[in-house]
């Protein structure tokens, strides 16, 4: 059996609702990109999953889903794990509670298809979501995410929070510039800020594809981050003096 064009990877998190509502979205779009013969594998990655989610997974897994079992791994490295666990030529990885929009697939694979050799990790253009409390202070947010080139300062990637943790890339690509190890001791976790700075900074531009959404299930807007941004220590201060002196 030859291997799919894309591997659509979900990481199961914590709620079954969520993650029910992202393996139908995902389902969807894997439909349509069929319908333009393009092939796909749907994996779920269960890290530190709960026994509602397990039993979700296990029931999708007899029709046909991969699971794979990440076990209570550090995020990057269930990332990285899932990344070797996969055929695909692009990897379109999300996090359970997100929902891609029923064209994602397809004009990804359509748009990355075209790069020849440049290799870039593309993005859906809206991120449509609301918070947790969709009544009081977090509502229904909508932010258009715009590329980021190669030579745009990496560390600004660390401080700002420009893109959704969701994204189609070559596995080629994902496996040279691996995600890192969230370093606790620096207060960094956030592995796919870092990962994105890094990819940037390997060559790799942040790509938008046009008309495309994804939705958010609970999640607050993303803002300015605020904390140190982990192995070169740097922060919003120290980042802004070196600006001023280049």
């Amino acid at each position: 059996m030859s291997a799919p064009d894309i591997s659509v990877v979900v990481f199961a998190g914590t709620s079954q609702p969520e993650l029910h509502a992202s393996l139908l979205a995902a389902e969807r779009a894997i439909a349509a990109l069929r319908e333009k013969n393009g092939s796909a594998e749907l994996l779920v990655v269960l890290n530190n999953a709960s026994p509602a989610v397990l039993e979700l997974a296990q029931e999708k897994g007899r029709s046909g889903v991969g699971l794979l079992y990440a076990g209570e791994r550090d995020l990057g490295a269930a990332r990285q794990l899932a990344v070797a666990a996969v055929n695909g030529r692009y990897v379109s990885m999300q996090e359970a509670g997100d929902m891609f929009s029923a064209n994602w697939l397809t004009e990804a694979w359509l748009v990355a298809r075209k790069e020849g050799q440049k290799t870039s990790v593309w993005r859906p253009e809206v991120i449509v979501g609301c918070g947790q409390d969709f009544f009081l202070d977090e509502g229904l947010y909508a932010r258009l995410q715009t590329p980021a080139i190669c030579n745009e300062t990496s560390a600004r990637l660390l401080l700002e929070d420009l893109y959704a943790p969701a994204f189609l890339a070559r596995r080629e690509l994902l496996l040279k510039t691996p995600f890192p190890i969230a370093d606790t001791r620096r207060g960094w976790g956030d592995v796919d800020a870092w990962w994105t700075a890094n990819a940037v900074g390997n060559g790799h531009p942040q790509s938008i594809v046009n008309e495309t959404f994804l939705y958010r299930w609970n999640r607050g807007e993303p803002g300015l981050r605020q904390t140190r941004i982990g192995p070169g220590g740097l922060s919003l201060d120290t980042l802004a003096t070196h600006e001023r002196r280049g």
